[in-house]
């Protein structure tokens, strides 16, 4: 019977083949030529590697409490990975930060760029974005087809990235083509070929976002309770009681309201928040030079994180929750280690568990305890 170390040894080389853009962001050599397959087939066999880890997680020995840790925190993910992918949030998600059609083209920011091998596998990993484009935009029809469908304001934004990606004579593609240095003559035609196919399949992509998908897009941002319930999961690694978090937000607003009243009054006794905020504006000590310049920038930066936090459901809140439910770990470890409570301790055994969910992690450290 393989052991947990196996299992997992075997899941890390098998999820590579079967994500190439997950094995160069967690450099994995071997796939950096690659791109996923985006076709229904490649996220089914992408989610038939989970199930099968699953069982095979099930059925192994766990003695140690180093390999119940690692069990914990792979069944955590792979368990979510599953359901998500039976409910299509897998097959039918887009958004403006975090989905396919960015991963596909920000996985050639982590590539090596230096040298003959690296510019090779940067002209065959562009010569199959268009058929990874073209695999992506069935499954996304598909998904919409079956009622699946991110929020029409998604669909425009992602549209609009695709276009400046794609944009003539500025494209991405034919840019990094021509920053790469060391490369032979004999590889600069591919790569000029794959940068221009590359650019040409980019803007297809956003063509069919606004004549095929843009119509059976949602008109609400919100994605609904269940869809929110497995985001929420995603993001924190940990089941949350989502009502009773929303009364717990709506405190800590009240808490912030409370803190700036107090920080406005440190500023100038009695002063409110927007008198508090022009003092500040009138001192020159605090002042920053080109008011305007700043100003546009900080409203695009608004607009883009307004878009961010409506297509990535569960991930703005996930900070403070999350902070909220390490509190609420650290207070249970003290009331079970009483006076011998060591906050340095705490820390060091909760960082030594390892990168996983908010769930196992509190399961990890009371066995540990």
């Amino acid at each position: 019977m393989p052991s947990i170390d196996d299992i997992a040894a075997e899941y890390v080389e098998r999820a590579a083949a079967l994500d190439p853009c997950h094995a160069t962001y967690a450099g994995i050599a071997g796939h950096d030529h690659e791109l996923a397959d985006l076709g229904a087939d490649g996220f089914a066999g992408r989610a038939g590697l989970d199930r099968s880890t699953l069982t095979a997680l099930d059925a192994a020995e766990a003695p140690e409490p180093r390999q119940q840790v690692a069990r914990a925190a792979m069944r955590e993910r792979l368990a979510l990975a599953v359901e998500r992918y039976d409910a299509g949030d897998t097959t039918s998600g887009l958004n403006t930060i975090s989905s396919w059609v960015q991963r596909v083209r920000e996985v050639f920011d982590q590539m090596p760029t230096q040298g003959e091998e690296a510019a090779a596998n940067i002209a065959m990993r562009m010569a199959a974005v268009p058929r990874a484009y073209r695999q992506l935009s069935a499954t996304l029809l598909d998904a919409a087809r079956n009622g699946r469908c991110a929020a029409r304001r998604q669909v425009e934004e992602v549209a609009g990235q695709c276009a400046a990606w794609a944009r003539p004579g500025d494209s991405f593609y034919s840019g990094l083509a021509g920053r790469l240095t060391g490369v032979p003559d004999s590889l600069r035609g591919e790569l000029d070929v794959a940068a221009r196919a590359a650019t040409a399949a980019t803007a297809e992509l956003g063509a069919f976002l606004d004549r095929e998908l843009m119509p059976l897009a949602r008109e609400k941002d919100a994605c609904g309770p269940e869809v929110y319930v497995r985001a929420s999961r995603y993001f924190l690694g940990a089941a949350v009681d989502l009502p009773e978090a929303y009364a717990w937000s709506w405190e800590e607003i009240a808490r912030l309201r409370d803190e700036i009243a107090r920080v406005s009054n440190l500023i100038e006794p009695g002063a409110t928040r927007q008198e508090a905020v022009a003092i500040l504006d009138a001192d020159p000590a605090r002042l920053i030079a080109g008011r305007e310049n700043f100003r546009a920038w900080m409203q695009e930066q608004l607009r883009f994180e307004l878009h961010r936090y409506l297509g990535w459901p569960g991930q703005a809140p996930s900070y403070k929750l999350g902070e909220r439910a390490w509190l609420r770990a650290r207070e249970e470890e003290r009331e079970r280690a009483g006076n011998t409570f060591s906050l340095k301790e705490f820390h060091s055994r909760a960082l030594r568990q390892g990168s996983m969910g908010l769930d196992p992690l509190r399961e990890a450290l009371a066995r540990s305890c």
